[in-house]
């Protein structure tokens, strides 16, 4: 009989320290500054299985498939950090059931699990992992699963892959190794070890004038707009859209016929459609932009590999005179060939590489507290889940996606975060931390994306 009882740090198996980015993520979490991530499924079913159980048993299969989900964090207070394996993972403390009614709202859903944190106390261990699931009442075969992380365990990219996962065991129990029910209880875990920290890898080599300057970073000028100053706590607010298939299919086939990505131009059109709101006194506004870096990772971290290897890099904006769809797409096109630059340097001079510099992590984010914040926003676009090629033999699909995180006190002042589902409509998420900017200029802001995008893909020569 396994023991339900709470879990204590004594009762763990140690596994390795954390990585540099992963410190990064727990001491925000300590600190209160940056609680979690999310992603949303929209999901399709054929059979008329109860939900709760046949989730339980593919969550089992999940568990012992990847041993990040095993795992918590210890000793986040201090400079050694480490990650420990659970003796067990309880399903009933990770994942909540409800009902989808007519008026649910899941924005306000995905608010207070952005507002819910993961707990590293040692005498109560807990997995860094929930799922939220809602079956629809009207529709049975229809329900939504939102998975939420700690950002130590996984970058959006590896939350995709365990949706992936999960939607494969939920169709083919029979065909999983361990399909053997749905007990809560989880104590036959992964034996593989977690996967490598960005750290662990050679040929990643910094330059000298990049770190210097890192170091000797100055607060943005008044004329730079960010929002309020960085400060705690963090109250997370959310809000989301989604386009049509049709809008989703024509911007990407506008960004490519303008020679740029879809992540270039959604950064351009976020620069737009602040200078649009702000005062002319603000001449200038910084971005942040999301990079995967598992592409420049060794092949030993596979595709199905679970971690967190994601970096980021600053683009400067100017108020266009006048704003045009041509100053949009030449602000793209800038973007894009600053992505190009990351990529031909395989990441070497992404900020994330710097934190092996920081000593004491949490005194480092201490004295960010007061000070300007550098960016206006931060965008992380995950791209679009992939078809699957043996989606006529699934029970389960995942249909639509939506992507979301918590605000942070030391990031951009509103995090835009983009997902394309299998239906290719574009989800996009809003997050910003009450205080820092008001709910009116995020939904102008929504308001004025919207607009934009509405204008490009009918190839409006002119955006009032």
């Amino acid at each position: 009989m396994v023991s339900t009882a709470t879990i204590r740090g004594d009762d763990c198996l140690d596994l390795r320290p954390l990585g540099h980015l992963e410190r990064y993520s727990t001491t925000r979490s300590y600190l209160g500054i940056y609680h979690n991530v999310c992603v949303t499924a929209t999901c399709r079913r054929r059979t008329q299985e109860d939900l709760k159980s046949v989730l339980y048993r593919a969550l089992t299969n999940l568990v012992q498939r990847h041993p990040v989900l095993s795992a918590a964090a210890i000793n986040v207070e201090t400079t050694r950090p480490s990650f420990v394996k659970l003796p067990h993972v309880n399903l009933d403390e990770v994942v909540m059931m409800s009902k989808r009614a007519e008026d649910f709202n899941l924005d306000a859903i995905l608010e207070a699990q952005h507002n819910q944190p993961f707990t590293h106390a040692i005498d109560a261990l807990t997995p860094l992992w929930r799922i939220y699931a809602a079956e629809d009442v009207t529709d049975t075969l229809r329900f939504t699963l939102v998975l939420c992380f700690h950002h130590a365990i996984a970058d959006t990219k590896s939350a995709l892959v365990l949706l992936e996962d999960l939607e494969f065991s939920l169709s083919h129990p029979e065909r999983d190794f361990s399909a053997t029910g749905a007990h809560p209880i989880v104590c036959f875990l992964s034996d593989r070890p977690l996967s490598p920290t960005l750290e662990s890898f050679n040929g990643l080599p910094l330059s000298e004038a990049f770190c210097a300057c890192q170091r000797n970073s100055v607060e943005p000028s008044a004329e730079t707009w960010s929002g309020h100053t960085q400060f705690l706590p963090v109250k997370t607010c959310f809000a989301s859209n989604q386009l049509s298939k049709y809008q989703s299919d024509e911007l990407l086939r506008r960004a490519r016929a303008e020679g740029v990505s879809v992540t270039a131009a959604l950064m351009a059109m976020m620069a737009h459609s602040l200078f649009h709101i702000l005062p002319d006194s603000y001449s200038q506004i910084n971005g942040d932009c999301a990079v995967s870096i598992r592409r420049f990772l060794p092949p030993s971290v596979g595709d199905r590999d679970v971690g967190c290897w994601v970096g980021g890099f600053s683009e400067t904006y100017s108020r266009p005179s006048p704003v045009s769809s041509a100053s949009i797409w030449d602000d793209a096109r800038r973007t894009k060939a600053t992505i190009d630059g990351v990529i031909r340097s395989r990441g070497t001079e992404l900020g994330v590489r710097f934190l092996h510099e920081v000593g004491d992590m949490i005194e480092w984010f201490k004295a960010k507290l007061g000070k300007r914040r550098a960016a206006a926003w931060e965008l992380s676009n995950v791209g679009t889940l992939a078809a699957r090629h043996d989606m006529h033999h699934m029970d389960y699909r995942i249909d639509s996606l939506l992507f979301s995180q918590s605000a942070s006190a030391c990031s951009g002042a509103i995090k835009v975060s983009v997902a394309t589902g299998r239906d290719g409509r574009m989800g996009i998420g809003y997050s910003w931390q009450e205080g820092v900017v008001s709910e009116h200029l995020v939904k102008s802001v929504m308001d004025e994306m919207r607009h934009l995008i509405e204008c490009l893909v009918e190839n409006g020569p002119q955006v009032a």
